[in-house]
């Protein structure tokens, strides 16, 4: 396996600067082995379990940080041969660079390595998460927030959002967590809410805040 190096990126802004909590694309080449591959029509598998497991497909992630004692697993979201997401680790909290290396763990459980590659550690992130609004008519302008309303339908251009409307936004890169969860674990209720409050605006005009955190049942943040 082989990471980019300045190719672990958020991944909702794709920006090189990654968040602990957020959910991170590591971007390189023979990633995992493509015989334990499953979902071979889609190109990557995905985890099923939650919390997100520490290895898929035979498929781990670590993060170091040199002369501190952290190293630390990261929950994997996602794997395919160009490309792995995963959670980043709440300890990495504090931390301004991290060392990252993926690890293959052969059938035979001898595990291969790939070279470390640097990562830049940021308290905050903030970008939404993005869909490509199809279904959308030509002169629509995307992309679009990814965003459910208060019946939890997707926001779509069939189903959109109306002034006054309470609306659900998927973000990256909000920071510290009140009611901290374990590493790629949901938060179980709504306490699990942002130390730093958000500001948020549309169409150019302030919206009202009502809840920022992680979302329940879901290991991302939620506005």
């Amino acid at each position: 396996p082989a990471v980019t190096p300045g190719q672990i990126l958020d991944n909702a802004g794709f920006q090189p600067a990654i968040a602990p909590g957020s959910i991170v694309a590591i971007k390189g080449s023979n990633l995992m082995d493509a015989a334990a591959l499953v979902n071979t029509t889609q190109g990557y598998d995905m985890a099923t379990t939650s919390p997100f497991p520490l290895m898929l497909d035979n498929v781990s992630v670590s993060f170091d940080v040199p002369g501190t004692g952290i190293s630390v697993a990261a929950p994997v979201v996602a794997v395919s041969g160009g490309q792995i997401n995963i959670q980043v680790p709440w300890e990495l909290q504090g931390q301004t660079a991290a060392q990252v290396k993926v690890i293959l763990d052969e059938q035979f459980g001898i595990p291969i390595y790939s070279a470390p590659v640097a990562a830049t550690i940021a308290p905050y992130t903030p970008a939404f998460f993005t869909n490509t609004g199809s279904g959308c008519s030509a002169g629509a302008n995307g992309p679009f927030a990814d965003a459910l309303d208060s019946n939890y339908r997707v926001i779509t251009c069939a189903n959109p959002a109306t002034a006054g409307d309470t609306i659900m936004l998927y973000v990256n890169g909000l920071g510290p967590v009140n009611h901290q969860p374990a590493d790629g674990a949901p938060a179980v209720d709504d306490t699990s809410t942002t130390t730093a409050q958000p500001a948020v605006s549309i169409g150019g005009q302030p919206a009202t805040v009502k809840f920022s955190g992680m979302a329940p049942t879901l290991a991302v943040y939620q506005v």
